[in-house]
């Protein structure tokens, strides 16, 4: 499980939603910080956003070397998404 006490809960519920308008006006209310980039991008690989995932990249977030035991590669599994994995 992903701490996401920093992350602001209708972010979350619009990742959820896959309601980009409202994830990218709600993305300047949290700090972009490694931590909150992982989480934002095992939400996006979850829910198939891979826009954001794409944005996370941009400010910084590296996909990880190993796939062993991974949140970010667990949380791409459960999301099924082949955009995802391209």
């Amino acid at each position: 499980m992903l701490p996401t006490s920093e992350i602001n809960p209708s972010l979350l519920a619009a990742i959820e939603a896959r309601d980009l308008p409202l994830i990218y006006s709600l993305l300047p209310s949290i700090p972009l910080t490694p931590t909150n980039l992982t989480i934002l991008a095992c939400f996006s690989a979850k829910h198939n956003l891979p826009t954001l995932l794409e944005t996370c990249i941009t400010h910084g977030f590296t996909l990880p070397k190993s796939s062993c035991n991974d949140n970010f590669y667990s949380y791409a599994c459960t999301g099924r998404s082949i955009a995802i994995f391209q």
